[in-house]
């Protein structure tokens, strides 16, 4: 055992020794490479960073192409010249010529764009429902209902494709997973005793629920922080939902309760509906990737009751239960929701050629080939 240790460490030690006399050697041939570059010996440039383009490191590598590019538009390459600089926007997406003395390079740059087509997110965070009212149904009398709706927290995991038609414009596509929950409270009052008779309802109900938004998104690029804005539409698709329940039945002074928990309300809810969103979000870049915040709105199209669900006796018995037991007659309902998340972003940068194919490229040409036609 202690010679196998010994093995490894020996075989560590040397795994090491090895990357760093490359390093070493690379800036030593780097700086060799730059004093030859200023005494306008050119030609072989090239054979001196070969050893830091394979085992240099990440900034010697974005060194040695840059030097390797300039010196070859200073030796009438350009294809050499646009090969290298290319694998220097691979390694350094966000390159910038800003601060080069070398014109030829800045007119260079100008021919390449780095920006992704494909941008891949993640988020989760919380979110709350509220309920529309489309008709008030009831049981009791509904001059007497004290009917309310009021917010429960429910929480959201997204994934995100973002596709850019421009540095402003993109499409997105977000599979999403959530759960949502509202709490419903009434008070039934005996019309024969106002003032000693006051039963309570307390709900939660709570859904499973998974959709497929589509957005289109303006973003408005700067240094650091993106704000954004967006806007489409969502179909959604309730998986089960269920409700917790309590009700106090007050006589006189005495009090009975009756309480459930998970009661099936499955047969009572339409399981798609659809909704618009609206939303709005501030991406920070970190190095290469990004993270944000985003507060989105979602507005509720469909009624969320079935129709003729609460007809009559139901084969489910927590239904009966639910109308029977708790009394309770849903009133048809449009379900809003509004939400707050955190996440990830990671931009796939494409170093290219400006009039290579891009998103917009590609659609702009579908377009004029229906115009043709």
């Amino acid at each position: 055992m202690k010679t196998r240790f010994l093995f490894f460490v020996l075989v560590l030690a040397l795994f090491f020794s090895q990357k760093s006399d490359a390093q070493s050697n690379c800036s030593e041939n780097l700086a060799k490479a730059k004093s030859e570059f200023d005494d306008g010996h050119l030609y072989g440039i090239s054979s001196l960073l070969n050893n830091c383009l394979s085992k240099g490191s990440r900034q010697d590598k974005i060194a040695a192409y840059e030097l390797l590019t300039i010196t070859y538009l200073y030796i009438d390459d350009p294809y050499a010249a646009q090969k290298s600089f290319k694998n220097l926007l691979e390694l350094e997406p966000e390159y910038s010529t800003a601060n080069s003395n070398y014109i030829e390079l800045v007119h260079l740059s100008k021919e390449f764009i780095t920006d992704p087509i494909i941008m891949w997110r993640a988020r989760g965070g919380v979110n709350f429902s509220t309920i529309s009212s489309i008709y008030t149904n009831s049981s009791n009398n509904s001059i007497l209902k004290t009917e309310k709706y009021s917010l429960a927290p429910g929480w959201s995991v997204i994934g995100s494709l973002d596709i850019r038609v421009s540095k402003y414009l993109s499409f997105s596509l977000e599979p999403e997973l959530f759960y949502n929950s509202f709490k419903y409270s009434d008070t039934f009052f005996n019309v024969n005793d106002v003032q000693n008779s006051k039963d309570q309802l307390n709900l939660q109900e709570k859904s499973y629920n998974v959709s497929l938004p589509i957005s289109v998104k303006l973003t408005l690029p700067g240094e650091k922080f993106y704000p954004y804005i967006y806007g489409g539409y969502s179909p959604n698709y309730n998986l089960t939902t269920t409700t917790n329940a309590e009700y106090i039945n007050k006589v006189g002074s005495a009090e009975i309760t009756s309480t459930d928990n998970n009661i099936d309300l499955n047969t009572l809810r339409e399981p798609f509906s659809n909704s618009a969103i609206i939303g709005i979000g501030l991406m920070r870049r970190v190095n290469y990737k990004y993270v944000f915040v985003d507060f989105r709105y979602k507005i509720g199209f469909s009624n969320r009751l079935l129709p003729d669900g609460q007809d009559g006796f139901d084969s489910n018995p927590d239904i009966n239960k639910y109308l029977l037991t708790y009394k309770m007659i849903d009133n048809d309902f449009r379900q809003n929701e509004f939400s707050l998340t955190v996440g990830f972003v990671w931009p796939q940068y494409y170093a290219r050629k400006r009039k290579s194919v891009t998103a917009k490229s590609f659609i702009g040409r579908i377009f004029k080939r229906k115009k043709d036609e």
